[in-house]
């Protein structure tokens, strides 16, 4: 075509043609062929890397750059190529939002069900970014619709739980599991009554969603509603027919969540529809309870004024083992202590086992004029009471005065003699200071132990510091939905 062209030039001077027409025709026909000549050398490879295809269709996907994919492709790259966290080239174009590439791919046989190391497919991907376009164009072309990602989350339980409502509906109407819960067994509509989704919430009851579906600690989505503070979800929820007698593994029902939380127009609401005022939670603990441990005197009084009962049953729920150290400047000894502890009344049942590490120098009276000296060794076991009283709480942490009482029974040997000494019984009445919290507990007290040897004091400091195990089944109180933190 351009010697054409030449031709022609070379034809207006020989024959000395002075057709403007003519000579316009070809200026424009050479200003066309250089256009077309920019045109198809545009496409800027600059960035790829040599010898690597495969990275560069990923780069060339990541830039949008649809001529450089065409390119590439049409050389032999591996349309399903990874990153190292499994990333193909149709994730990042979904990612972006990229239709035409999306579709390209597609086209080209990319593989539209593979997973990344997270397991995010790329409709996983347009569900959570909320690229409708994108996640209907997978579902018309098939894609499995019910993958799930390492979380055990799908494309719907996303779009539910990020209120991308227009995606999730679609997806279920092209045959989504409106059901699928994740690896808590969180479904999207627990999801999305968590994260606050009232029109996502709405969509899946209309969808036939079940209602009083429950996660694998028993919450449902009204208990997630109510304990996440979200009320016009809980209400819609109540309206829809939502069970406000369920109750989560921790015995925890939709009103032991309000009162909680100190929501006393819920708690009211939930009390007049019928919700039992006098459910017992697994580890104990009464509503009226729940109600005074959060100081909330307004719902006491509404509990009360509806036939709640006072239970006066003591929870011994905690156990707490660790060691001790009992010392005066006359003796030293070590103990291990194991209590178990009510956390109503700071009442505490005790058993101890103390031991002297060294030999103590001690004097045995024989007679009115001789007596003996032995280097004796003692132990003792105790069962004891205690009574805490704490003068700074709040949910985590204590610190009081305490008292209390025990008994010994205890036993020696002197060395290097057969004769031992007596097995004496002690009572041992103590007073100190305690700091705690749920996972720990430390004292410091006075101890009186007479063992009547006069070489040692009966005054004694008692030191000590153990590790709290809670007994009472999991309180499931404070529910999480980790991929939505």
């Amino acid at each position: 075509m351009f010697y054409f062209y030449i031709q022609m030039i070379r034809i207006m001077f020989i024959k000395k043609i002075s057709d403007f027409r003519l000579f316009l025709l070809v200026i424009i026909s050479l200003f066309s062929i250089s256009t077309f000549g920019q045109v198809e050398v545009s496409s800027d490879t600059s960035y790829f890397v040599p010898w690597d295809d495969d990275y560069n269709l990923l780069l060339a996907v990541n830039k949008g750059d649809s001529s450089s994919v065409v390119l590439l492709l049409n050389r032999g790259a591996n349309i399903n190529t990874t990153t190292v966290d499994g990333v193909t080239p149709l994730m990042y174009a979904s990612e972006s939002g990229n239709l035409s590439l999306v579709k390209l791919l597609t086209e080209r046989g990319a593989n539209l069900n593979k997973k990344p190391y997270n397991g995010e497919t790329a409709l996983i991907v347009a569900a959570k970014k909320n690229y409708y376009e994108i996640a209907e164009y997978f579902a018309i072309q098939k894609v499995e619709l019910n993958l799930r990602d390492s979380e055990g989350v799908s494309a719907v339980n996303y779009a539910a739980a990020l209120n991308n409502f227009d995606v999730m509906d679609m997806l279920i109407f092209y045959g989504a599991d409106k059901e699928a819960g994740d690896n808590r067994g969180n479904t999207p509509l627990i999801s999305a009554a968590y994260n606050n989704c009232l029109e996502a919430t709405d969509l899946l009851i209309q969808n036939g969603a079940l209602i009083d579906a429950v996660d694998s600690d028993g919450y449902t989505a009204l208990m997630t509603a109510i304990q996440k503070g979200n009320k016009d979800i809980a209400y819609l929820l109540i309206e829809k027919g939502a069970d406000i007698k369920a109750v989560n593994k921790g015995g925890f029902s939709a009103l032991a969540f309000a009162v909680s939380a100190s929501d006393f127009e819920m708690s009211e609401a939930l009390i007049n529809m019928g919700a039992e005022v006098n459910l017992k939670t697994e580890s104990g603990y009464t509503i009226l309870e729940i109600a005074k441990s959060v100081n909330d005197d307004e719902i006491v009084d509404l509990l009360q004024t509806n036939d709640a009962k006072n239970n006066l049953n003591p929870h011994f729920n905690t156990l707490s083992l660790g060691p001790y150290f009992d010392f005066n400047f006359t003796d030293y000894m070590n103990g291990f202590q194991g209590s178990i502890l009510d956390n109503k009344y700071g009442i505490g049942f005790s058993g101890s086992f103390g031991f002297r590490p060294q030999a103590n120098r001690v004097l045995m009276e024989v007679s009115d004029t001789v007596s003996f000296q032995y280097w004796e060794r003692r132990y003792y076991f105790s069962a004891g009471l205690e009574k805490k009283f704490d003068l700074i709480s709040n949910n985590d942490k204590a610190t009081g005065p305490y008292i209390g009482i025990a008994e010994l029974i205890t036993f020696g040997g002197y060395r290097g003699s057969d004769v031992n000494p007596a097995t004496k019984f002690i009572t041992a009445p103590s007073v100190g200071w305690y700091y705690g919290g749920n996972a720990f507990r430390t004292w410091v007290g006075y101890q009186y132990i007479n063992y009547k040897t006069p070489e040692i004091k009966p005054g004694r400091i008692n030191l000590g510091i153990a590790v709290n195990i809670n007994l009472s089944k999991k309180r499931l109180s404070d529910k999480k939905i980790q991929w939505l933190e």
